[in-house]
C-alpha cells in the first residue's frame, strides 16, 4: 500500500503532494492554498508543478460547468467531483463514504481525532485509492491518500487531491454565491 502527504499550507500558501516513504519524496507542487482571498482573483484553474522543474504537470480546476473539482493529468481528467457529490475516476463513478469525526468515535480513531482528523474517506473497490484521512487546524489541511497494492504513482496521488480539497471547496461562502 503506497502512502502519499497533500499538505495545504495557508502560511506558505502552497499545497504539497508528497510521496511517503524512505526518503519523503516531494511529486508536486500548487502555488495556492485554495482559500479565497478579499480583493484577489477567484480561484479557477491552478497548474501542478514539478518541483524539481517547475514544469506542470497538471492543473486543478474549480467550477467548470457542473463540476465542482476536475484533477487533470497527462492531458485527461483523472478525478470528477460534480456538485451533487458524485466522484469520477478515468471516467468511471467510483462509490465512496464520507466519515465525519462523528463517525469515527472508536478508540482506533482516538489518536488521530487528538491530531486534527476532521473526515475521511473510504472508496470502492475499482478505485485505485483505498482510504484518505484529512486533517485541519488553523486553515491548513494535511490528507493522507492510501493506494492500493499496485497502485503508485503520481496520477494515485493527484486521484486523492480531489477528495482532499472537496470540503475545504464546499465550505467556503463564495462556492454558494457562485451556485446561485
Amino acid at each position: 500500500m503506497n502512502r502519499y502527504l497533500i499538505r495545504t499550507d495557508r502560511e506558505e500558501n502552497k499545497t504539497q503532494i508528497l510521496k511517503l516513504g524512505n526518503p519523503v519524496e516531494r511529486i508536486g507542487l500548487i502555488y495556492t492554498d485554495f482559500i479565497l482571498r478579499p480583493g484577489t482573483r477567484d480561484i479557477t484553474k491552478e497548474e501542478i508543478v514539478d518541483p524539481e522543474t517547475s514544469k506542470s504537470i497538471g492543473q486543478v480546476r474549480l467550477y467548470r460547468k457542473d463540476d465542482l473539482i476536475v484533477v487533470r493529468f497527462g492531458g485527461k481528467d483523472v478525478v470528477v467531483i460534480d456538485r451533487e457529490g458524485t466522484y469520477t475516476e478515468n471516467g468511471e463513478k467510483i462509490p465512496f463514504r464520507r466519515y465525519d469525526v462523528k463517525d469515527l468515535t472508536s478508540e482506533r480513531y482516538s489518536k488521530l481525532i487528538e491530531m486534527g482528523l476532521d473526515h475521511a474517506y473510504s472508496l470502492g473497490d475499482k478505485s485505485q485509492l483505498s482510504h484518505i484521512f484529512c486533517f485541519g487546524k488553523d486553515n491548513s489541511l494535511a490528507s493522507v491518500v492510501f493506494g492500493r497494492s499496485g497502485s503508485e504513482g503520481t496520477e494515485v496521488a493527484l486521484k486523492g487531491l480531489g477528495l482532499s480539497l472537496a470540503k475545504r471547496i464546499e465550505n467556503q461562502d463564495y462556492v454558494f454565491e457562485f451556485l446561485r
